[in-house]
C-alpha cells in the first residue's frame, strides 16, 4: 500500500504554564478523550512502576480546559539528546519499557475506543490502547527522583487527535522517527539515532507480550515520512527559497537514513 495520507487540520489547543499548573484548552471533545486516557495511564505508570504521568488536577472538559501537575524539573529526551546527555541511551531504553507495559495494560471504555484511520491499520487486525503522540519531547527525566515521565496523552493532530487505539507499530515508528527527525544539520554524518532507536525497541522487546509486526512498521515508516514532508513545507511557507531549499535537503537527508533504518529483531 502506498505512503499518501491525508494530514487533518491542526485543532486550536492552547497550552499555558501558570506557576504550578499547565492548562490546556481546547475543543471539548478532544479534551475529554486526553483526560480519560491520561486518568488510566497514570494509574498504569504507578502500579507497574514503570513510568509517571502527571496529576489532573482539575478537568472541565465540557468547557475543554484541563489543568495538569507541573513537573517543574523535567527534561525531555529531545533536549537531553542535542545536549549529548550520557543519560539519552538508557532512558530511550527505559521509554520503551515503558511502552510495551502501556500497549499491554492500558484499557478504557469500549466507548473510547477509536482506531486510527485505515490506512495506518492497514495489514494487521491487531490493536491496542496507544499513547499516540509518544515522541522525544512528550517523554523525559524528573531530575528530582529519577523517574520516567510521559506527557501529552492525546494522539498527534496530524494523524488524528481523537484516536485511541491502533496497531502498537505506530507507537514504536512515531518514536524511533522522532529520533532521528532531532537530528542538528551539522551532526548528521554522526548522529546516533539509529543506536538508541535499537535501545528503544530493545526496551520495548523485553516486556512486550507480543512481538510486533514489523512490516507494519516499515509501512508507518514511509507514512511518517510523508507527514512529515508536509508539516515542515507548511511551516516554511513565506520564508526566503534559500532557506526552504536548505531545510528540506537536510530533512531529505535525515528521511534517507530513516528509511534505511532496520530494527533489531
Amino acid at each position: 500500500m502506498g505512503s499518501s495520507v491525508d494530514i487533518p487540520k491542526r485543532p486550536p489547543i492552547k497550552v499555558e504554564i501558570l506557576d504550578d499548573v499547565v492548562r490546556k484548552s481546547g475543543p471539548p471533545a478532544i479534551l475529554a478523550v486526553e483526560a480519560a486516557r491520561t486518568r488510566r495511564a497514570a494509574e498504569v505508570g504507578d502500579e507497574s512502576g514503570a513510568f509517571y504521568v502527571p496529576r489532573i488536577l482539575r478537568a472541565d472538559p465540557g468547557s475543554g480546559v484541563i489543568d495538569f501537575e507541573r513537573v517543574r524539573h523535567l527534561r525531555d529526551i529531545a533536549h537531553l539528546a542535542l545536549a549529548d546527555d550520557l543519560r539519552v541511551p538508557d532512558l530511550v531504553r527505559r521509554a520503551g519499557a515503558a511502552l510495551a507495559v502501556i500497549h499491554d495494560r492500558l484499557r478504557l471504555p469500549p466507548d473510547l475506543k477509536i482506531d486510527l484511520p485505515p490506512e495506518w491499520c492497514y495489514g494487521t487486525t491487531r490493536r491496542v490502547f496507544l499513547h499516540g503522540d509518544f515522541n522525544t519531547i512528550n517523554v523525559g527525566i524528573d531530575e528530582t527522583t529519577g523517574r520516567l515521565v510521559i506527557l501529552d496523552w492525546s494522539t498527534a493532530w496530524a494523524v488524528s487527535p481523537m484516536a485511541t487505539a491502533g496497531p502498537p507499530c505506530f507507537d514504536l515508528a512515531w518514536f524511533s522517527a522522532n529520533l532521528f527527525n532531532i537530528m542538528p544539520w551539522q551532526r548528521v554524518a554522526s548522529w546516533p539515532a539509529a543506536a538508541w532507536a535499537d535501545l528503544f525497541i530493545k526496551g520495548y522487546l523485553s516486556q512486550c507480550r507480543e512481538p510486533p509486526d514489523w512490516n507494519v512498521f516499515r509501512d508507518h515508516r514511509d507514512r511518517i515520512v510523508h507527514i512529515h514532508r508536509e508539516i515542515v513545507r507548511a511551516n516554511m511557507k513565506g520564508r526566503p527559497w534559500h532557506r526552504r531549499l536548505g531545510r528540506f535537503l537536510i530533512q531529505e537527508r535525515i528521511y534517507q537514513l530513516w528509511r534505511k533504518y532496520k530494527p533489531p529483531v
